[in-house]
């Protein structure tokens, strides 16, 4: 296909997006999540997964793969696809972000501290202590254990409502709606 007929020529009217990745690796009965930085201006002091932007020469995995190498400077064996959420912030710009989930054979990294924030182990049974993102129960009880039921990506769409209510819906659910602080 030649590049003129990519439609990318005309944008008026088109929604774009910024393409992201985010990534749960597991050990054991525990995930690796980062603690941000207080002084961060995207979810300040909030627990997440690893990730960021994809570069413009690389796809979800490769970027992924990356993003691991600098927070954390880990190499997991394998990364599954286990969900695709597209996100309407209410700005002319949307995101989407690639979810992966994978496991490492040991709870070792090379760097325990990155720029973003602090790395840590974390029990799943006890995330509901944490200050999560917003939105990290949910996901993550549809995508944890590696071995659930669910082969397929969860396709969710984000969006908030006038209040700032996000709002999670998954393919074939009603929406979710969540108060974020």
């Amino acid at each position: 296909m030649a590049v003129k007929e990519q439609g990318t020529d005309r944008q008026d009217q088109r929604w774009l997006v910024s393409p992201r990745t985010l990534i749960f690796l597991t050990h054991a009965e525990e995930i690796l999540l980062i603690k941000r930085g207080a002084d961060r201006r995207i979810l300040p002091a909030k627990y997440n997964g690893l990730g960021g932007h994809l570069e413009r020469d690389e796809d979800p995995l490769s970027g992924a793969l990356r993003e691991l190498e600098e927070e954390a400077g880990i190499r997991p064996q394998q990364l599954a696809l286990k969900a695709i959420y597209h996100i309407d912030p209410g700005t002319e710009l949307g995101v989407i972000v690639f979810i992966f989930l994978g496991q490492v054979q040991h709870r070792e990294w090379r760097r325990k501290q990155s720029p973003e924030g602090k790395l840590c182990w974390l029990p799943i049974a006890r995330l509901s202590e944490c200050d999560l993102v917003a939105d990290l129960p949910i996901l993550l009880e549809r995508i944890l254990p590696e071995d659930s039921p669910s082969v397929a990506p969860q396709f969710t769409h984000l969006s908030y409502d006038a209040s700032g209510r996000l709002g999670m819906g998954f393919f074939g659910e009603e929406k979710v709606w969540l108060d974020v602080p």
